[in-house]
């Protein structure tokens, strides 16, 4: 046999190899709200993010107690004692993380909008918001790579309040009574001028018009009325969700690690065009931090009941400043051992 036949008999008893797949990316664990969140607002989302952060520097052996014993601890402490240097770096750590509390509040608020724009939306919509912390001495040398995922955060525009609407329809009202009081003419002729009244006649006056103000109810405070159980609801949300993520972070053997203290940093993944004063972006670190976004290795998802995982961010924008891209918290959080 010729070596072209034996070349072309050996190619058809070999079988065909299948093509090289993809390798199957990693669920998070996740925590599912309760059907009274429709939606992860800004707020929820920023107390979500603190109790991550908190329960990571715990299980990732960053602090030798839980955020809210060393608060406790900080509190009983002797003011005439003598500060420790373990004591003085549980100061910094729990001033670093209550700044890091009131950033996050006004961070999510202003990405809801940020995201709002680039989907170029006026009305409130659902979306994604993701974080990652980072625990090692820098981002390039981390040791730990956790993922926060919000899915189902609220996307609002700029503008939309719970009565963003009802307050455009009284501006609208107003300004047809400012513009009919414009057109009429301020002529006055003497048959047209009103009586003269006396000092008892205004006195009677004035006591009357007095009634009538406590007698007729402002509108306004219909909803003050109902202003303290809206917010009576939205804290026991609030509680029920952190009480649901930190089940799903306890319960994950992936967060518990012993590591050195060092450094935690807080990234946040956001358009380019987003601003806040506290946040720098890092576009020197933006392949390696997607990679590792890519791969989810570590971290956990929240969503809610009615999200079903269907508002993945699209990376193809066509403007640069609607790129998502990475940014750092300024701030800086030291973990400390027990001393």
């Amino acid at each position: 046999m010729s070596s072209r036949a034996s070349s072309l008999a050996s190619s058809l008893s070999t079988p065909p190899t299948s093509p090289p797949t993809s390798p199957m990316v990693p669920e998070l664990p996740t925590t599912v709200l309760e059907p009274g969140i429709a939606s992860i607002s800004p707020t929820l989302a920023a107390r979500l993010a603190v109790c991550t952060v908190g329960h990571v520097l715990y299980l990732k052996d960053q602090i030798p107690h839980p955020v809210s014993q060393l608060a406790r601890l900080a509190a009983r402490a002797d003011p005439s004692a003598k500060v420790s240097k373990a004591d003085k770096k549980r100061t910094e750590l729990l001033d670093s993380f209550d700044l890091l509390a009131c950033h996050l509040h006004t961070t999510f608020d202003i990405l809801s909008r940020s995201l709002a724009k680039i989907q170029a939306t006026n009305a409130t919509v659902q979306g994604q918001a993701q974080m990652m912390l980072v625990v090692g001495s820098t981002i390039a040398s981390a040791r730990s790579r956790v993922i926060v995922d919000f899915d189902g955060f609220e996307v609002k525009p700029y503008g939309r309040g719970p009565h963003a609407e009802d307050a455009q329809h009284d501006e609208d009202e107003d300004d047809e009574v400012d513009s009919e009081d414009d057109d009429d003419e301020d002529v006055y002729y003497e048959d047209d001028l009103p009586p003269l009244v006396t000092e008892d006649q205004e006195a009677d006056d004035e006591s009357s018009d007095e009634e009538d103000d406590h007698n007729v109810q402002d509108p306004a405070t219909f909803q003050e009325e109902d202003e303290p159980a809206v917010l009576a609801e939205e804290e026991r949300l609030c509680m029920v969700a952190e009480r649901a993520l930190s089940r799903t972070i306890n319960s994950t053997d992936s967060f518990c690690s012993e590591l050195a203290p060092t450094n935690t940093y807080i990234l946040l993944r956001a358009p380019r065009s987003f601003v806040h004063p506290s946040w720098t972006a890092q576009p020197r670190y933006q392949k390696t931090l997607d990679v590792h976004l890519a791969q989810r290795k570590e971290g956990v998802r929240v969503t809610t009941a009615s999200t079903n995982g269907c508002n993945e961010q699209d990376d193809d924008v066509g403007d640069e400043q609607d790129e998502l891209i990475w940014w750092m918290w300024d701030g800086k959080l030291v973990g400390f051992a027990h001393q």
